[in-house]
């Protein structure tokens, strides 16, 4: 049987200065809520969010595009051929006449 916390009420000054212990409490299964002026303006709460599929599938594609990127920058740094460009400030912000 799951046993349901309650929620702790702090302060966006206290939530600043304890974060890291709140995060724990969150990671224990607690809610935090966050108040200024008196008001709760943030919840931080143990996450709920179901695994899609959808969402995997453009992670994983980002992940191989990234990766090409990635091999596409170390070919062109290896190339003996390359350009050096060696400007200075000036040169770059010279006007064109």
């Amino acid at each position: 049987m799951s046993q349901t916390l309650e929620p702790i009420t702090v302060t966006a000054t206290e939530a600043n200065r304890r974060f890291s212990a709140l995060l724990r409490e969150v990671a224990a299964g607690r809610t935090v809520l966050i108040t200024s002026r008196g008001q709760v303006v943030a919840r931080l709460g143990p996450d709920e969010v179901q695994a899609d599929p959808a969402v995997d599938d453009m992670m994983a594609g980002r992940r191989r595009a990234w990766a090409a990127l990635e091999a596409f920058w170390a070919e062109l740094d290896a190339r003996e051929d390359r350009p050096e460009y060696t400007w200075s400030r000036d040169e770059l912000y010279d006007e064109i006449t």
